[in-house]
């Protein structure tokens, strides 16, 4: 999320976060790419309020 609040180009985030290149592999770079912005910016808006439940909630 930071990388795209400063942005950082997508293809760029993917290489160094995920050691995948984009120009080899552009449609499995991109879902990597945008599944895990979401799932960050869901765990961000309200996600982690499951990881901080307990067992007995």
């Amino acid at each position: 999320m930071d990388a795209v609040a400063d942005g950082a180009d997508w293809k760029e985030v993917v290489a160094v976060l995920f050691g995948v290149d984009a120009a080899h592999e552009p449609e499995r770079a991109r879902n990597i790419f945008d599944s895990h912005l979401a799932r960050a910016r869901w765990v961000a808006a309200s996600g982690y309020k499951d990881l901080l439940r307990t067992r007995d909630d």
